[in-house]
């Protein structure tokens, strides 16, 4: 059997067979669709998919960049899926928009923007593998070769490019294991740094009680910070939540908080079920500058998650390319058995603290063979002493980049 591997960071193993063939007729399309509402539904059905109880924090750019270079080499039913789960319509668009998102990234960095944002793909190919010419030609610049039948070393490899591009803090994605027979590696791996515009002061940092869900209600002390200003601040009955908006230096990216309207478990199922891209932007987009006095915990979270993610991925739809049957990835290589995935993992980890936050992550996935006021209102109690989501998002392209939820201090 041959491998594919995608991990979040993400990593995505590849291969093909038959007549290549890199784009279909509907992708003879011109210009750009720069939309990315099918990015921020994929984390919001991912999530209720996963539908986890603890804190829990990953990437949706991350999974759907992974996601979407493995769509480029996907044909009939197996393209369909994909299409469906990640909302896009066909591959050229995918392929521009996916290089434009890592363009955009590369600019700021190169411009020395005021915080880090770093989001590098790669695709590590089996030495001896055959890839369709026209691929190579629109992968040039992503491509490395490995001797995967060294599987051990190539981990290695692949687990420092991943650790380089996080800052160390996505280590040991993959083991010499999870590369067994693999043909093809395709990783993206990102990773954000930010100062808060307005920090927090560490003298206003103290214990304070949080009201946990599950799995019995109970109350636990944790390190709150807290600030009172004028931020941009509203309510959404869409959403069944309150909003607040924290940008970090620079004004690019913020960070979402969003604090069910109704306590308990049912006013946080309803948030949760009533997540989509068209309410999110909505409400983003009637935020308006108010008087919060905000709570918030200091937390640090890391997370892998490994077979969760498939099945997760699987309930929404995406079956095919996972049957050693079914499987479609007929647009990377020309191979006399077929290729399917066989896994995805993905990794992150996040920190916020006063001063900002620092997050990263990675996907891998792998494939196998057969085989204006009058007067200065009230202050809005906005206290994060109970269960809440968090977004990060790039205000400029609507990037949703990463997503976590805070429910219990002690997972």
């Amino acid at each position: 059997m041959r491998v594919l591997a995608l991990f979040l960071f993400a990593l995505v193993a590849i291969i093909h067979q038959a007549t290549p063939q890199c784009l279909t007729a509907d992708d003879n399309r011109s210009g750009i669709n720069p939309d990315l509402t099918g990015l921020s539904n994929l984390g919001f059905n991912l999530y209720r998919q996963l539908n986890p109880t603890g804190n829990f924090f990953f990437s949706p750019y991350s999974i759907w960049t992974a996601l979407g270079m493995t769509y480029l080499g996907t044909g009939g039913n197996t393209q369909t899926q994909l299409e469906t789960a990640l909302g896009v319509t066909d591959k050229l668009n995918t392929y521009r928009l996916i290089n434009s998102l890592r363009t955009i990234s590369s600019g700021r960095e190169e411009n020395g923007v005021n915080f880090t944002f770093r989001a590098v793909d790669r695709i590590y190919v089996n030495e001896n593998l055959p890839l369709v010419p026209c691929m190579r030609i629109y992968l040039q610049d992503l491509l490395q070769a490995l001797d995967f039948s060294n599987s051990v070393q190539s981990a290695a490899v692949i687990n420092n490019f991943i650790s380089e591009v996080t800052n160390n803090r996505i280590k040991n994605v993959l083991t010499s294991d999870d590369l067994y027979r693999a043909e093809m590696v395709l990783v993206n791996a990102v990773f954000f740094k930010g100062t808060w515009q307005t920090q927090f002061k560490t003298k206003d940092t103290r214990d304070r009680p949080f009201q946990t869900l599950s799995p019995v209600s109970s109350s636990v002390q944790v390190p709150m910070m807290f600030t009172e200003r004028n931020m941009n601040y509203g309510e959404s009955t869409e959403l069944g939540a309150r909003l607040v908006e924290l940008p970090y230096s620079g004004n690019i990216i913020s960070m979402y908080l969003l604090l069910p309207e109704n306590e308990g478990v049912d006013g946080w199922s309803q948030l949760v079920q009533n997540l989509n891209a068209d309410r999110l932007s909505r409400a983003i987009n009637n935020l308006q500058k108010r008087n919060v006095h905000l709570l918030l915990p200091k937390f640090k979270m890391e997370k892998t998650i490994r077979n969760e993610l498939k099945e997760s991925l699987m309930r929404m739809g995406v079956t095919d390319m996972f049957s050693t049957q079914k499987a479609n990835l007929t647009g990377f290589a020309v191979l006399p058995q077929n290729l399917y995935v066989s896994k995805i993992i993905h990794k992150s980890f996040v920190e916020v603290n006063e001063e900002g936050t620092e997050a990263a992550a990675a996907t891998v996935v792998v494939a196998v063979t057969r085989s204006g006021h009058s007067r200065v209102p009230l202050p809005i109690q906005f206290h994060c002493n109970r269960p809440f989501i968090f977004l990060l998002r790039d205000n400029v392209t609507k990037n949703l980049l990463f997503m976590g939820s805070y429910q219990d201090p002690r997972t």
